[in-house]
């Protein structure tokens, strides 16, 4: 991949196809494309007499040249310049290369629990959960884009797509699916998770070989026990059979729920684990999900039940005022009369027109759009509400005692989880637990004992003063002491 536009880099290309035409009678390649000349981050032209040059051997040492030609790939397309600033092959370390190895380190982890070899099963003859259903789907619409991209010589938005798969493949397949990798003994649907992430894994790692050729030699040889090298594999092709392009759609769909949910859920002062009652949903899109795919919003945002509903109107009102910003340099003087519209319209009705990206006539001569007004939401009592991408999302806040036990649970279990990481344990390794904690504490335990220890591995658990570690249990103090059981 070439980085400079230069009398070096032209001289490199004689000098390739110098040798390659005396020893071999042909070029040495069919094409050459190029990015322009490396600006720094000012954007100013690399110069000796500038001093502002930096050293692409020193760089590579530092960062490694696979992150140095992903930066490239990624932001500067054909013939055209890009600065270059080393926080960018930071982000680019973050983004792609630490949260692809992190995918494949989370993948062999678990496989090696269960000695799993991949390549063994034929997903197109197992029960896909829609999760399976829609990575394989968005991963064969990855390759035909990226390659098309390719093809047309657009490295930089192929770059970017596959950057936009690795977070989906990461960030939502793999944190959905980890209690699948968890389960203990031969479960089908584990192996069937297991081949569906080796398959995308060694897909994506085809992928990224061209412009990552060292981390992807590295993950490909350890994925396929080094039948031989990634580059000399063929690049991957679009299987059509596994495209649901409607599927794909509605998980974009859930995706925007989720991030809602979520947003709404850091208002209520209640902490994730605190299980809640139910989540209430409107859409513009009056999205149609099955059970299994509202199970997924459900168990993502912690409530125990999720419901779609045709009126948000008796859960939340909207405030609405003028984005001054927009706004003023157009209307100026008219601004009051804007602002009186606002504060008397159906604010709903307002809003829903708004998030459709339609425009709404304030007067004859004025039209505004979603940029132009500031939406705040108030919610009504016991709820939690916002409203954005043409959804609301409504919690309900209300607690139980069973709800509230459930919190605590969590709780200890998400503690006891640490020490173990803490102290150095295997995921397989058993656990004894010595706890001491108040009486409301040890009605929870003694309620919830069962689920803790099969979570925790924990194979004994026992109420007895000790001088472990003093934790916090949303409020209440607990002592707790855990040790590898031989």
């Amino acid at each position: 991949f070439i980085v400079e536009g230069q009398d070096q880099t032209r001289g490199w290309f004689y000098s390739l196809q110098a040798i390659s035409t005396v020893l071999f009678d042909k070029t040495p390649y069919k094409h050459c494309v190029m990015t322009g000349v490396a600006l720094d981050k000012n954007g100013v032209k690399m110069s000796k007499s500038l001093g502002n040059v930096v050293d692409a051997v020193d760089v590579c040492k530092k960062y490694g040249a696979d992150a140095f030609r992903w930066f490239f790939a990624s932001n500067a397309f054909p013939w055209q310049s890009a600065p270059f600033d080393e926080t960018n092959l930071q982000e680019v370390q973050r983004k792609i290369i630490g949260t692809l190895w992190n995918t494949y380190s989370f993948f062999v982890l678990y496989a090696n629990i269960d000695n799993f070899e991949g390549g063994k099963l034929d997903l197109k003859t197992q029960e896909l959960t829609v999760m399976d259903k829609w990575i394989l789907s968005e991963y064969n619409s990855l390759i035909k884009g990226v390659t098309e991209k390719m093809d047309a010589y657009n490295w930089t938005q192929a770059t970017r797509d596959i950057e936009e798969f690795v977070d989906k493949l990461s960030n939502w397949y793999v944190r959905r699916c980890r209690e699948r990798f968890w389960v203990d003994g031969k479960v089908q649907d584990k192996f069937v998770a297991f081949e569906t992430l080796y398959t995308v894994l060694v897909g994506v790692i085809k992928l990224v070989a061209p412009i990552m050729p060292f981390l992807a030699e590295n993950i490909y040889q350890n994925l396929t026990h080094g039948k031989k090298s990634v580059h000399l594999e063929d690049y991957p092709v679009c299987d059509n059979s596994f495209v649901k392009l409607e599927l794909e759609k509605q998980m974009e769909e859930i995706i925007k729920i989720v991030d809602l949910g979520r947003t709404v859920r850091a208002t209520t002062n209640l902490k994730t684990r605190q299980p809640l009652p139910k989540m209430l949903v409107h859409t513009a899109q009056n999205i149609a999900l099955t059970d299994e795919e509202i199970k997924i919003i459900a168990d993502d945002i912690n409530v125990k039940k999720v419901e779609f509903i045709e009126n948000p109107e008796e859960y939340l009102n909207f405030e609405l005022k003028p984005q001054l910003k927009t706004l003023g340099p157009r209307y100026g003087k008219r601004l009051s009369e804007i602002r009186e519209f606002l504060s008397s319209c159906n604010a709903h009705e307002v809003v829903k027109k708004l998030q459709n990206g339609e425009m709404v006539d304030v007067a004859e001569d004025i039209a505004i759009g979603l940029d132009d007004v500031l939406i705040y939401t108030k919610s009504k009592d016991k709820f939690c509400a916002d409203s954005s991408y043409g959804i609301t999302v409504v919690l309900d806040t209300t607690l139980t005692d069973d709800l509230i036990c459930e919190g605590h649970m969590r709780e200890i279990i998400s503690k006891l989880q640490n020490m173990r990481k803490d102290s150095g344990f295997d995921v397989v390794d058993e656990i004894e637990v010595l706890y001491d904690c108040s009486l409301e504490l040890e009605k929870v335990i003694q309620k919830t004992k069962t689920e803790i220890q099969k979570v925790t591995l924990a194979k004994k658990m026992e109420k007895m003063p000790n001088d472990g570690e003093e934790i916090d249990i949303n409020g209440m103090k607990m002592t707790i002491k855990i040790k590898k059981v031989k």
